[in-house]
């Protein structure tokens, strides 16, 4: 189960935020693991089992032992998870490196976490990766006995300062120098908008129903989503639903008209439609295609 915190620290001059811990998922075959992204970091750590996630267009395979931390706004999807599979899964914000001092201490730390899509780690055998992961079990730990009293929050705080330093130290020594991506800071409701997106996709009444979750007007959530995206509701739901029918179409067996139901559209003719206006191709020339 999901816990929200949204608990903030900083390191030195650069301000962070631990927004949710995951601290046991368990795989349940039912899953739609479709592709979606977050507005803030995203680290899964695995104890048991393994997984493969499609991260933009490239594909890891991570191993209990093993982390994967992902930048924000990339869409990700897992595409294979064993049986035994067991994994904590945390997602916490410090901003860009444009936004600091340009002599802050944080920026070097910024830096290092915005150089890559996504990074693998194997934290087995090394005096360092063992300190990460006691530190994240004893996350773990905090958020399973979770009572949110004064005395876990400050202790989550702690150690949530403690998980970017390390991860710091651990991802410097491998990341390359270049930033290959720049987003802006979030707030707690672009986070609240981004996950609606990645959840309620197939909705054809999302716009009132995330203006009701908002308490906004749909013409004041239209102005909120051009300010975050620079399109309204409608083109966002349009990018989010061809992102996810893309990963259906060219990673999945599921029909054409499986898929069109279940990115919400009422037949498999209005899909077929709004595939070919955005790509030039039918979804079955884009099928037929991956197989070349």
């Amino acid at each position: 189960m999901q816990r929200i915190y949204s608990l903030n620290f900083s390191l030195g001059e650069l301000p962070c935020s631990l927004i949710a811990v995951t601290p046991q998922h368990i795989k349940r075959p039912t899953t739609p693991y479709y592709s979606h992204r977050h507005s803030v970091f995203e680290m899964f750590y695995l104890t048991r089992g393994l997984c493969t996630i499609m991260v933009g267009a490239k594909s890891y395979t991570v191993h209990a032992g093993q982390f994967i931390l992902i930048l924000p706004s990339i869409y990700h999807s897992i595409k294979f998870a064993s049986d035994d599979i067991c994994k904590m899964s945390i997602e916490f914000d410090i901003p860009p490196p444009e936004q600091l001092p340009k002599n802050s201490d944080g920026r070097l730390i910024s830096s290092t976490f915005y150089a890559s899509p996504a990074v693998v780690s194997d934290m087995a055998g090394q005096l360092s990766d063992t300190t990460l992961c006691n530190t994240l079990e004893q996350i773990r730990a905090v958020t399973e006995k979770w009572e949110d009293q004064f005395v876990m929050r400050e202790e989550l705080r702690a150690l949530s300062a403690i998980l970017v330093l390390e991860l710091f130290q651990k991802l410097a020594r491998q990341m390359p120098k270049r930033l290959s991506r720049k987003t802006d800071a979030v707030s707690q409701r672009d986070i609240v908008i981004d996950e609606f997106f990645n959840i309620h996709f197939a909705r054809n009444d999302g716009n009132e129903l995330l203006a009701q979750k908002l308490r906004v007007s749909p013409r004041q959530l239209d102005r909120i989503l051009r300010k975050i995206y620079g399109m309204n509701y409608r083109e966002k739901l349009q990018e989010v639903r061809l992102e996810v029918s893309m990963d259906f179409l060219l990673t999945t067996d599921k029909s054409i008209a499986e898929i069109s139901e279940l990115v919400g559209y009422s037949s498999p003719a209005n899909f077929s439609t709004f595939i070919k206006k955005a790509t030039g191709k039918t979804p079955s020339k884009i099928r037929s295609d991956r197989s070349r």
